[in-house]
């Protein structure tokens, strides 16, 4: 059988270095099974698909795989050569651009290229691709989609379609393609499509792939578990809000966490599979129609649009310092897992002008708190399943600084109470009586001077003035970093600012927190910097080798 010129498309194994051949040995099968491999293989052999080879470095066995038919499919154990094969980087194309380049069109023909190159085989699919991309490059995304060995012909008028295909019959037969014609349909309203029907009506998840999923029995492990993610992933632009509502079934897959089957799995479960029992079909974009975007914010997800606002410089706060530092080129990427979102972020970057990675502590990280919290506010109607958020585009800042929530003087400090009664004798109006009591008792423990201060005496005799929450900022800026002393820990600052007579309430909390924030004492503090170790037992070399012989002269005995 002629096949295609190896000027324009040839496979080539090439094998990795250090790596040696391996020779599998024999394994057995049924006998139904053999006498259909000893029949494929002999046709292969009259045909000329396949030789005869003696003495090979590389031996593989047959693994027959049935086919719906009732045929099988004849392949070879490829895992030991696809190891010491590098990989090709040639891109496939995108499952879901071509999948709406294909809908909405009048006709569309269905043709499947005969392929004799070995299934399994690393890079196999690539090398067709690389073929069909060549052979129909100036009709692809016009009257042709190709998908390795899948080609399908469209014309928006029923008219114009036979032209198409007379164009991609004179190119196959020029460079000696053949087709498949058991899997060839011509001039025909819809089809299959890499598991979706596309139609003049648009594009429809392929009824065969919800039966399955509607068909299967709730997950119990996690390999079953992430049996049914990869399904369902695959048909996720048919489910709004997919991650959302597999999100406990997501949980269920962190490291550590028990696979435990409950009761919010399993109703989530039963509405993924309402839902594929009545799909929606979907139109893909047109041309000059208005698209839009919408931004999902929860607690644990959220979908970004910078690019569609046309944000040219942004800055990213992030309260992960493992994510920010990695991000932003300070430290090196260790693991490979992380390792395609940092290219993804690479990529991303292209698009803009500048980008800034700040890292925050958790605690300060308020506008993404904030943020997080607004789906919260919005009340959408049950029979809704989303509403549009407008979006405006300002030209000036979002915001110039940020105020402070509190300012010296605006508030009243935490003793106002004490010290008005202790002045005038005057209760809070919102004060019922035992309160009035307990005020009364609380008042008898403090001192109020001619000048306004509020002291009280300790349990040590000593007379300590209750201040405010700026003063005692200043306080602690002073004690901890000025003449009474090096930078100390918490527990001493505590003791020094009681000794120098000031206290307030919550004084160990902000000592606590002060010091942790205190760069020069976090570099002097007396923590272990050596990452911890294994302990060994360490044993002597040579026994009595610690022993010494003290000379005290002759010894004469009384």
């Amino acid at each position: 059988m002629p096949g295609i010129d190896r000027e324009i498309a040839e496979h080539m194994s090439l094998i990795k270095p250090r790596f040696k051949s391996v020779k599998q040995k024999l394994h057995r099968m049924r006998s139904k099974w053999s006498l259909k491999v000893t029949e494929e293989i002999d046709k292969q052999l009259k045909a000329g698909f396949i030789k005869l080879s003696e003495y090979s470095d590389w031996v593989a066995n047959v693994v027959p795989v049935p086919k719906k038919d009732g045929k099988i499919r004849v392949c070879v154990d490829f895992r030991d050569l696809n190891k010491a094969s590098p990989k090709d980087d040639f891109p496939l194309p995108h499952i879901d651009i071509l999948v709406d380049n294909t809908a909405n069109h009048a006709l569309l023909s269905f043709m499947d290229g005969y392929a004799v190159m070995p299934f399994g085989l690393i890079n196999a699919g690539v090398t067709y691709q690389k073929t069909t991309t060549t052979l129909l490059n100036y009709m692809m995304h016009k009257e042709v989609e190709v998908y390795i060995d899948d080609m399908i012909v469209k014309s928006k008028e029923r008219s114009g379609h036979l032209e198409a295909l007379r164009k991609l019959f004179q190119r196959l037969r020029k460079y000696n393609m053949r087709l498949n014609p058991q899997k060839c349909a011509f001039g025909v309203t819809s089809g299959k499509l890499l598991g979706h029907i596309v139609s003049h009506r648009g594009i429809e998840v392929d009824p065969s792939k919800i039966k399955d999923i509607i068909g299967m029995p709730h997950p119990e492990t996690e390999k079953e578990i992430r049996g049914f993610l990869g399904r369902v992933q695959y048909i996720s632009r048919f489910i709004a809000k997919l991650t959302m509502i597999c999100e406990p079934i997501f949980k269920k897959l962190k490291v550590g966490e028990y696979v435990m089957w409950d009761d919010y799995c399993q109703a989530e479960f039963d509405k993924v599979k309402e839902i594929l029992s009545s799909p929606p079909v979907l139109s893909p974009p047109v041309a000059g129609l208005p698209l839009s975007r919408y931004l999902t914010v929860t607690d644990t997800t959220m979908g970004a649009i910078a690019l569609y606002l046309g944000v040219k410089k942004l800055l990213v706060h992030g309260d992960l310092s493992l994510v920010i530092n990695q991000v932003g080129g300070s430290w090196k990427i260790r693991s490979q897992s992380l390792a395609s979102y940092q290219t993804t972020i690479e990529e991303l970057e292209k698009y803009f002008e500048d980008i800034r990675y700040v890292y925050l502590a958790r605690e300060e990280n308020q506008f993404a708190y904030a943020l997080s919290k607004l789906a919260a506010l919005i009340n959408i109607p049950d029979h809704i399943d989303s509403m549009p958020i407008c979006v405006e585009r300002i030209s000036s800042p979002a915001y110039l600084n940020v105020i402070n929530d509190t300012e010296e003087g605006e508030t009243e400090p935490w003793y106002t109470a004490i010290l008005k009664f202790k002045e005038i004798g005057e209760y809070p109006l919102d004060l019922d009586t035992p309160g009035k009591r307990a005020l009364q008792i609380l008042s008898a423990q403090f001192i109020k001077t001619d000048d306004g201060q509020l002291y009280k005496k300790t349990a040590q005799g000593v007379l300590s003035q209750y201040i405010d929450k700026p003063t005692a900022e200043k306080v602690m800026e002073e004690v901890h970093n000025g003449e009474c002393g090096p930078h100390m820990n918490a527990h001493k600052l505590v003791r020094k600012n009681t000794r120098l007579g000031y206290y307030w309430t919550m004084m160990e909390r902000d000592c606590c927190k002060y010091v942790r924030h205190c760069h020069n004492y976090q570099i002097v503090a007396n923590v272990q910097h050596v990452a911890p170790s294994m302990l060994y037992t360490m044993t002597s070399p040579w026994p009595f080798l610690t022993w010494g012989i003290d000379i005290i002269g002759k010894v004469h005995p009384s």
